[in-house]
């Protein structure tokens, strides 16, 4: 464990994506204000409803008119988490911003471990699971996506609810307003201080995983195209192995056809197909790279952060 640093009092806000949880809600806000009031007497909580079914906006609004430091907002319909996410933390107004879900998996309680962490000198750090909770499969697919996402950040880690970051980081996105960008797409993609402290997590009294298979797969693909474009760049690079195989191909055949062997027409065809599938693939992957700059600049990329300003 982290030993905690105390630099004085930090101003936190707390996002929340909250979807039918109406009997957690009340729960939720009295444990995370009893953690933020050990550490800052400056903070704010905001519970963003995400078209719920319940009666969880009716608890927020109760809560709001009770508590001067919650606040809420109550999208149309559920547009997801990560959207909800973002809609929450442009409303943020205090030096950290803090995000989790409702709950209660993540301990507000270790929120405090999270800013000692950061005031390291980190702008993002993620509380990610010290052990694993989920099934087989779907550890599974979740490190499979970090070993595939992870060369994109800087951090390894791709994705977990439980994060504090700086809020000036969310001024470089301020204006972005494309669907399929994550909060974590949009971070990792500005902060350059990126690191994680294990936490761990609860279990969520039986309550099923918000996440279905279909959303998991969703996220994933957002955070591919969204990230990096090295599955296009991959078809460019197996254009160039086939084209060297079609070049050591010929090369042998002459090699052949000079010492007087006979030069089988498999090997000929062979030859010939490779070099015609290296051809493709090379401008496949050119193509791939101009559609690829030219949607990653359609999505709204921040261009970057200023960090201090003198």
């Amino acid at each position: 464990m982290d030993e905690i640093i105390n630099r004085g009092p930090s101003s936190i806000s707390v996002v929340v994506p909250v979807y039918n949880s109406e009997a957690s809600i009340d729960v939720l806000v009295k444990r995370v204000s009893s953690s933020l009031e050990k550490l800052t007497d400056q903070y704010e909580i905001w519970l963003v409803n995400d078209g719920s079914e319940d009666g969880s906006w009716r608890v927020i609004s109760h809560l709001a008119t009770q508590f001067p430091q919650v606040h809420g907002l109550n999208l149309s319909r559920n547009f997801g988490q990560h959207l909800a996410l973002i809609a929450g933390v442009r409303e943020c107004q205090m030096e950290w911003v803090v995000t989790l879900d409702d709950d209660l998996a993540q301990p507000p309680e270790w929120i405090e471990h999270l800013l000692s962490k950061a005031e390291q000198g980190y702008d993002l750090v993620f509380g990610i699971p010290a052990s694993e909770r989920n099934r087989r499969v779907r550890r599974f697919v979740s490190k499979a996506a970090q070993v595939f996402l992870a060369p994109a950040t800087r951090s390894g880690v791709t994705s977990a609810p439980f994060r504090l970051f700086r809020r000036s980081l969310c001024d470089s996105f301020s204006e972005t307003k494309s669907r399929y960008l994550t909060l974590d797409i949009l971070l990792n993609w500005v902060a350059h201080r990126v690191t994680s402290v294990p936490v761990p997590y609860s279990e969520t009294s039986g309550r099923p995983s918000r996440h279905s298979w279909s959303s998991l797969i969703q996220l994933f693909s957002n955070g591919l195209a969204g990230l990096t474009l090295w599955p296009l760049r991959l078809i460019g690079f197996s254009g160039i192995l086939f084209l060297m195989s079609s070049l050591g191909l010929v090369g042998w055949q002459g090699t052949q056809w000079f010492v007087g062997n006979v030069v089988s027409t498999n090997v000929v065809f062979a030859s010939a197909i490779l070099f015609v599938f290296g051809l493709q693939s090379i401008a496949l992957g050119i193509l791939g790279e101009y559609l690829g700059r030219t949607y990653l600049q359609s999505l709204g990329f921040p261009g970057g952060w200023v960090r201090e300003k003198v």
